[in-house]
């Protein structure tokens, strides 16, 4: 699921300690609204395990986690 999604990034890239804001917002980040004019939510959690939306998703948060001043430091 996307917690431990997150949390095991933020462990492995981090020092694991990041501000509990900056854990909500990737927690965020990992769901979405598809691009329908209509701007569906689609939680990460319920997504098809085969979705391209899953990998794009964990490809972002890595990325976000590597430009993380917690990163920096690691």
């Amino acid at each position: 699921n996307k917690v431990d999604i997150v949390d095991h990034f933020l462990d492995t890239l981090t020092t694991g300690s990041v501000p509990g804001a900056v854990r909500a917002n990737l927690l965020d980040y990992m769901d979405y609204y598809d691009g329908t004019p209509n701007k569906i939510y689609r939680p990460y959690d319920n997504l098809p395990v085969n979705s391209v939306h899953r990998l794009t998703k964990v490809r972002g948060l890595v990325y976000l986690i590597l430009i993380l001043p917690e990163h920096q430091v690691n």
